[in-house]
């Protein structure tokens, strides 16, 4: 049987890596593709890394080379959509530090998406390994934006606290604070507003906001960091 097709089923792969030398590994590796066929694998599930990174082998270079890839930064965003902390974990200990601040087609990176699915052990990790909280990205597109749209107040303030910028604008000229109003997040609207976020701008008007959407709770609280309606 095509020993490549063999290697396509995560289990085998386990059994019989399992009872190879490393020299052996190496040379399956090699002559099978094996490293190419074991990433595609990781883009399958996250669950796979533990196992897939385990049995790779220690080529640094080769590892380097896969990080530049495609296929580890699409598996990184895989694992922190899914949840997986042991597995982000793993995968950042294996090199991906390097790629951890890439972007997806959609311009979001690691730290947007855990924020995204509100997956706070993720956004620590992320941080501990110095993803950036305010990535030269398109407008909107930040972290601390997602959070206060979403109303995850665990996770702004992580990202407060780890130096996020409180006054980063989206396209359509909101702030986190904007977007927590809009939106009726009274508590991260006093959060944001504790920590200095600027409450009257140019373009918009955060009680305006806090008017038109009827949110009157927030908007007396507004009153009391002498914010204008305009």
């Amino acid at each position: 049987m095509d020993l490549s097709y063999l290697l396509s089923n995560l289990s085998i792969v386990e059994s019989i890596c399992s009872n190879l030398t490393f020299s052996e590994i190496n040379n399956l590796r090699i002559s099978c593709r094996l490293d190419k066929i074991i990433f595609r694998m990781t883009l399958q599930s996250s669950d796979h890394f533990p196992i897939v990174l385990k049995y790779i082998g220690s080529d640094v270079n080769l590892l380097y080379r896969r990080i530049k890839e495609s296929g580890l930064r699409k598996a990184l965003f895989r694992t922190v959509i899914e949840g997986c902390p042991n597995s982000l974990i793993t995968i950042l200990e294996m090199g991906a530090r390097l790629v951890i601040n890439a972007q997806n087609i959609f311009r979001e990176n690691a730290l947007i998406l855990a924020t995204k699915h509100n997956h706070e052990n993720l956004v620590q990790i992320l941080l501990n390994n110095n993803a950036n909280v305010n990535p030269r990205v398109q407008p909107g597109k930040s972290a601390l934006l997602v959070a206060s749209m979403f109303g995850y107040l665990p996770i702004v303030k992580k990202l407060v606290e780890n130096g996020a910028n409180l006054d980063v604008i989206t396209e359509h000229g909101l702030t986190p604070l904007m977007v927590a109003v809009q939106k009726g997040h009274y508590l991260i609207v006093q959060y944001l507003l504790e920590q200095g976020a600027r409450v009257n701008h140019s373009f918009q008007s955060a009680l305006s906001l806090a008017r038109i959407h009827n949110r009157g709770k927030i908007f007396r609280l507004l009153l009391k960091y002498d914010a204008l309606d305009y």
